[in-house]
């Protein structure tokens, strides 16, 4: 990948810089070398994913520019809801060892599709709406 000079603003410096210093106390608790209460990492955790969401869209708007946005979408739903499916898979695979995890299976997988079904999907027609609309002309309805 060949960098254009000139393209890496200070705004866009810093913007990254953000994101990596917002998801930097995630990976240092994960990794163990900080120890915090829950509530601390359970805040440290949110702060990494929201980052992690910016990242992702920041590298989609960047790739969009080399293919079509149409595939920049799509990794990028992607790559959101793989961790999903992974913990879907982990507790599917417990609850197979182990019937006790059997409900939690269940409610994982079908809790994310009312997620996306209840929330998402309205989310992103109702976006479409309110972007698309536009106030009606006075001289057509004559």
């Amino acid at each position: 990948m060949r960098i254009v000079p000139g393209t890496a603003t200070t705004g866009n410096v810093v913007a990254l810089g953000l994101v990596v210093a917002a998801a930097m106390p995630a990976v240092l608790i994960r990794a163990g070398i900080v120890l915090v209460p829950a509530e601390a990492g359970t805040l440290a955790f949110g702060l990494g994913i929201v980052s992690a969401a910016f990242a992702m869209s920041w590298g989609a708007e960047a790739r969009r520019t080399r293919c079509s946005r149409a595939l920049a979408l799509i990794v990028v739903a992607l790559l959101a809801v793989l961790p999903e499916y992974a913990v879907d898979v982990v507790l599917a695979w417990k609850a197979g060892g182990d019937p006790a995890f059997a409900p939690y299976a269940v409610a994982n997988m079908t809790g994310s599709n009312r997620l996306l079904l209840g929330i998402g999907w309205p989310t992103i027609a109702g976006s479409h709406l309110v972007g698309s609309w536009r106030p009606a002309d006075p001289a057509r309805s004559r």
